[in-house]
C-alpha cells in the first residue's frame, strides 16, 4: 500500500523507524514552533511507544528544531518587527495576542515567556514579541529551552510510564493532551516560581 494511503498512525510509525527519523523529528519540531499549529505531543506519543530505544534522541532532535525556530523568530521580530514581523503576525492571526504580550512583557518578562512556551498557547507570540520589544535574548532563550524541555521530555516520560493506553486516549479524545498539558504545566510553573 502506498505511504500516502496509510493511516496517520502507521505513517508516523514508519517515519520514526526509518533512517530519516531524526531529521524528520527536527523538521517537525521546527514547524510546530513556527508555522504549524499542531502540538508536538501528537507526534511524540506514538514515537515514544514505537521507538523506546531511540525516543530520547528523537525528542532531543525535535527540541533542537523547536529551538532553531524560536531563535529565528526572535531575530525576525528584532530586526524585521515593523515589516516582516507585522506581516507574519497578521498572517498567523496573532495581532491581539501581541498587543497583550507587549504590555505584560514589561512586568513579567521571563515568567511570561516561560508560561507561553509551557502552556498550549501560540509560541510565535513569545518568539516574535520578545524580539520586537527588546526582551533579553538569553532570558528568552533560557525560558524557552527550559520549558520546552520540560514539556517534551516530561510528556515522553508519561507515555513511557503509562504505555499504549495513551495512544487510545489520543484517538478517542483529540483535546485530551491539552488538559494534561495545562495541569502539568501549572504544577511545574508553580514549582519553578517557588525554586527561583
Amino acid at each position: 500500500m502506498p505511504a500516502s494511503r496509510l493511516p496517520l498512525r502507521e505513517r508516523l510509525k514508519r517515519l520514526a523507524e526509518g533512517p530519516v527519523g531524526t531529521e524528520a523529528m527536527f523538521v517537525i519540531g521546527f514547524l510546530e514552533s513556527s508555522v504549524v499549529p499542531v502540538p508536538i505531543e501528537i507526534v511524540l506519543a506514538p514515537v515514544a511507544l514505537w521507538q523506546r530505544r531511540r525516543v530520547w534522541w528523537l525528542t532531543t532532535s525535535a527540541l533542537a528544531g523547536c529551538m532553531l525556530a524560536c531563535v529565528l523568530f526572535y531575530f525576525l521580530g528584532m530586526y524585521f518587527g515593523k515589516t516582516i514581523g507585522e506581516d507574519l503576525i497578521a498572517l498567523l492571526g496573532l495581532g491581539a495576542h501581541i498587543e497583550e504580550f507587549e504590555a505584560d512583557l514589561q512586568h513579567r518578562g521571563f515568567w511570561l515567556v516561560a508560561s507561553i512556551s509551557l502552556f498550549p498557547l501560540p509560541l510565535q507570540v513569545a518568539t516574535l514579541g520578545s524580539g520586537m520589544f527588546g526582551y533579553s535574548f538569553w532570558g528568552f532563550f533560557v525560558a524557552i529551552l527550559l520549558t520546552r524541555a520540560i514539556r517534551f521530555y516530561g510528556f515522553v516520560a508519561l507515555v513511557l510510564l503509562f504505555g499504549p493506553p495513551v495512544i487510545h486516549y489520543f484517538e478517542r479524545l483529540h483535546l485530551g493532551w491539552q488538559v494534561a498539558a495545562v495541569a502539568a504545566s501549572m504544577v511545574v510553573t508553580a514549582g519553578l516560581y517557588v525554586m527561583l
